[in-house]
């Protein structure tokens, strides 16, 4: 028989998780079913559960996928030299997490937004999840607040309030941004181009 590596391994992964993020996006994170996981797969079950436990082992590996590379980007902006623009960070976080997937479309909102807000809901039911996202957005708030100040330093951002207020009022303009995207199913990036416009000093 012949051997598995690592890399098939991984790519089985993949499959898995991306036949669920499309589960997720059309049912919902608690509607959806292993057995619908598996159909849209087209796997046998004996391998999908070689891979996962179950579903809530899925659900957090899609959340933690969905949430890493925002973190990546910000731990990078937050140590290099020099730190990009408030509109580059800005807006690439919002390119990770709200990807160009209207391929994926079936209607409405894109399923990147729906996978968020969905996790979020989740985290009434799962507890694991909430810890998980609750760090996670601890260490974003962290890492955002460090930007925040070099910002202010260099004369890019107002500094009317305070780094910890300003990365405060950063996360939840991109989760109102999300939260729109979901409910009116098209993009409201200039919300957040006038959030970070307001946040310039006086006369720049």
């Amino acid at each position: 028989m012949p051997r598995v590596t690592d890399e098939h391994r991984q790519k089985q992964a993949d499959r898995i998780i991306t036949a669920a993020e499309a589960c997720f996006a059309r049912n919902g994170f608690h509607a959806t079913s292993m057995d619908q996981i598996i159909a849209e797969v087209d796997m046998s079950s004996s391998t999908v559960y070689r891979y996962f436990e179950g579903k809530r082992q899925i659900i957090q590996e899609v959340s933690r996928r969905r949430i890493t590379p925002v973190v990546d980007a910000l731990r990078d902006a937050a140590a290099a030299n020099t730190p990009p623009s408030p509109e580059a960070v800005v807006g690439g976080i919002v390119d990770r997490l709200l990807p160009d997937d209207a391929g994926q479309r079936t209607e409405g909102a894109p399923p990147s937004a729906v996978l968020a807000v969905n996790a979020w809901a989740e985290t009434a039911r799962d507890q694991s999840l909430a810890d998980t996202i609750r760090g996670n957005l601890a260490e974003t708030h962290r890492l955002a607040t460090t930007l925040v100040r070099r910002w202010q330093e260099a004369g890019q951002m107002t500094t009317s309030l305070s780094a910890d207020e300003l990365a405060h009022f950063l996360q939840q303009s991109l989760f109102g941004q999300i939260a729109t995207v979901t409910v009116t199913g098209s993009a409201a990036a200039p919300s957040l181009a006038t959030a970070l416009s307001l946040l310039r000093p006086a006369g720049t």
